[in-house]
């Protein structure tokens, strides 16, 4: 036979045991220690490889000229795909695994041959391609780029087509030109780039040609 005391012990011990399951589901300090690390450690994780598909996979970026007019206005924002075209890597000029090439009619953003700054212009001429203007015309290896346009136009615009990429162009001879037929042959690892906005870009007219390591990536989104 149990005295009172003895009962209140093993009552003390049942309490004792509860509330020890309870901390034990409620986690103790030291087990949340145990989890927080898993999760910052995930976050950062996460945190990089968005960091990382944003410099090489992706970029999201913001028009500030009205050089590509009508195709992309000033303020408009654009996703510029940048895997396959190389990675820079300082103290060399030429990009390392490029597995991608530029195509004729892609709108491409690169690194400005003179200011280094971030440009966007549409490329109609390769290594070795001969382009000219007559009449405000892109004429590309000897054959107009002038299409029939495929819906209504504003006034002084047209349209074009560069191995089956069609777009409007704004016309309007450059003030550099003074409406004078022009011709270049595009130099071996070089591009020929030109804005939409035809009287209002400075492109590959006036200032010359893009390297092709300066190319940063193709556009392929518009929001």
């Amino acid at each position: 036979m149990r005295s009172p005391a003895s009962g209140d012990q093993s009552a003390a011990r049942t309490v004792s045991s509860q509330v020890n399951d309870v901390r034990v589901l409620g986690r103790s300090p030291e087990s949340k220690r145990k989890y927080r690390t898993p999760i910052t450690v995930g976050i950062v994780l996460t945190f990089a490889v968005l960091v990382l598909m944003r410099g090489l996979v992706i970029d999201l970026l913001r028009v500030e000229s009205i050089s590509m007019a009508p195709t992309l206005a000033d303020g408009q924002y654009i996703g510029v795909m940048r895997l396959g075209w190389g990675i820079s890597v300082p103290f060399i000029q030429e990009k390392l695994f490029r597995l991608s090439e530029p195509e004729r009619g892609d709108v491409i953003v690169f690194k400005h041959p003179v200011t280094r700054k971030l440009t966007i212009k549409r490329l109609v001429g390769l290594s070795g391609d001969e382009v000219g203007m007559t009449s405000d015309v892109i004429i590309i290896n000897g054959k107009s780029t002038a299409v029939p346009c495929w819906k209504t136009t504003a006034p002084f615009e047209s349209c074009e087509r560069i191995a089956g990429t069609k777009y409007l162009v704004r016309r309007g001879h450059s003030p550099y030109s003074g409406g004078r037929p022009q011709r270049w042959t595009v130099p071996v690892g070089y591009l020929f780039v030109i804005g939409d906005n035809r009287r209002h870009s400075n492109d590959s007219r006036q200032w010359g040609f893009v390297p092709i390591d300066f190319v940063e990536g193709r556009v392929v989104a518009t929001y």
